[in-house]
């Protein structure tokens, strides 16, 4: 019993998830420039006022509504009057031969636009008592493919907004990725500078030890010159030019160390750098994933409206 429940529960959840988005068309009687009349109504969820009222106008004067047997060169003329948008002697295929007044009010209100439209042939205005029921189904279908049309532009404007901000997260991943990659290029880099210098060190070390023994040399060879004569000038030169590339050969020694410990601290700044953009890395692919589903979500959303 319990295996049948829950197989029962995920079921609901299954159809509720990709149910319908169904356009629902009611029948009102409202006051619109010649009175109390019937018609028809369809809400348009989260839409906006002058997009529908633009389309509005696109639907009712597309040629394609209007009569195979009319002119190419006449299309219906929707004018507005205050709130009210009237087309005089419309044409519309799939309302039959005749012409009718069209009549029609979009009004905005809380989560959306309710839009009214007032159908009035010679024999009066399209009810549900209409005589012709098959006429009165056609201006039902007519009132709600423009609330299908509109909302389909509703979602349509979501799956954009959706998809940018999927393109954000996936631009925001990309970004901490060559970031992490430049700094693991740093790191290459301090480890070949870090040998360099090491190297370099080891040669100094080598250069400073064979100056050491030339300054002893020198110093020798200096006592056994009368301090007057022209040898000792020479020799105390000699020793005071190499004491000068000694202590040039001392000062590049600090100046290696101090590039391999600078190297070394910029390697553990990256490595933490590194370490922390890991982290972002795997919290942004899980909002790259969660962007994914809202995104297969509107899509479905968009299939299923009808």
């Amino acid at each position: 019993m319990i295996k049948l429940f829950f197989i029962a529960i995920i079921s609901m959840f299954l159809v509720t998830a990709y149910a319908q988005e169904t356009i629902e068309v009611s029948d009102i009687t409202k006051t619109i420039s010649k009175g109390d009349k019937p018609g028809l109504s369809v809400f348009i969820p989260f839409a906006d006022q002058k997009t529908v009222e633009k389309e509005w106008i696109k639907y009712i004067e597309n040629p394609k509504l209007t009569n195979l047997f009319k002119k190419s060169t006449d299309k219906n003329k929707v004018e507005k009057y205050g709130d009210e948008y009237f087309t005089s002697g419309a044409i519309i295929k799939e309302l039959g031969e005749g012409n009718i007044d069209l009549y029609a009010l979009i009004n905005q209100i809380e989560g959306g636009i309710r839009v009214y439209t007032f159908f009035e042939t010679k024999d009066g205005f399209i009810s549900p008592e209409w005589e012709n029921q098959d006429q009165y189904s056609s201006a039902r279908n007519f009132t709600r493919n423009f609330g299908v049309l509109n909302y389909k532009i509703v979602v349509n404007d979501e799956l954009r907004n959706e998809n940018k901000t999927l393109e954000r997260f996936e631009n925001e991943l990309k970004k901490l990725e060559q970031k992490n990659d430049r700094l693991r290029k740093s790191i290459n880099r301090s480890d070949l500078e870090i040998n360099k210098n090491e190297s370099a060190i080891q040669i100094n070390v080598i250069d400073q030890e064979k100056s050491n023994s030339r300054i002893a040399q020198l110093k020798d060879t200096l006592y056994t010159f009368d301090k007057k004569s022209f040898q000792y000038e020479t020799f105390k030169e000699k020793l005071k030019t190499e004491k000068k590339d000694h202590k040039k050969l001392h000062s590049n020694n600090k100046s290696y160390n101090k590039k391999i410990q600078t190297e070394k601290n910029q390697i553990i700044n990256a490595q933490e750098e590194i370490k922390t953009n890991l982290v972002l890395i795997e919290e942004q692919k899980n909002k790259i994933s969660g962007q994914n589903k809202v995104v297969e979500e509107v899509e479905e959303k968009l299939l299923n409206i009808k």
